[in-house]
């Protein structure tokens, strides 16, 4: 995390936005990484899946992929976040 941490800050001083789409059971990232993206990006909405693992984009195309259309179609979003 901490390699990442300049380039989370940079997004943020840009003020792109940003979704993030985590799984609570990720080992690699774990989910506790969250709070530093989202302090780092404060216009960041964490999506965060339980019982998701790192691979939640293969492991779980049925909740990723409408979450994805939703966020390029600019319909909003369907998962739990927190801000």
């Amino acid at each position: 995390m901490a390699d990442t941490r300049a380039a989370y800050e940079e997004v943020g001083r840009l003020g792109i936005p940003t979704d993030a789409i985590w799984g609570t059971a990720d080992q690699s990232v774990p989910i506790e990484c969250a709070k530093y993206v989202k302090k780092a990006i404060p216009h960041a909405t964490i999506h965060a899946f339980q019982g998701v693992d790192h691979a939640i984009t293969y492991s779980r195309p049925d909740i990723v992929n409408p979450l994805l259309v939703k966020l390029v179609t600019g319909d909003g979003n369907q998962a739990s976040s927190f801000n």
